[in-house]
């Protein structure tokens, strides 16, 4: 019996619309990125870049991700627990972003 394991990576686009109220697009690219798909430091800094001129973030907010997920992979580290980024998402093909808070939130529901 073999097992084939499918790998996805998200470009940007993907990133910015789940995090803008697009409807359908909003919701198509928050789907997708629940399945854990992987993106690069590219990614996570021309996110940065459109969610602070198109949708007016903060560039201290944008750069605060963009500069944990980095410090994270510099460190070597295979998980980085957050909350405030997409639980399930994959950085470098390395670094699976995990939110520690999911099953209480999801218990409140």
């Amino acid at each position: 019996m073999s097992c084939t394991i499918v790998r996805a990576f998200a470009d940007t686009n993907v990133i910015v619309y789940a995090q803008s109220d697009d409807g359908r697009k909003t919701a198509t690219a928050i789907k997708l990125l629940e399945t854990g798909p992987v993106i690069s430091t590219q990614v996570v800094n021309e996110t940065v870049a459109v969610l602070t001129r198109k949708y007016r973030f903060s560039l201290a907010d944008a750069h605060q991700v963009a500069m944990i997920a980095s410090a994270a992979l510099l460190a070597g580290c295979d998980t980085l627990h957050s909350e405030d980024m997409q639980d399930g998402l994959v950085i470098e093909d390395k670094l699976k972003v995990v939110n520690p808070f999911k099953e209480a939130v999801a218990g409140r529901a």
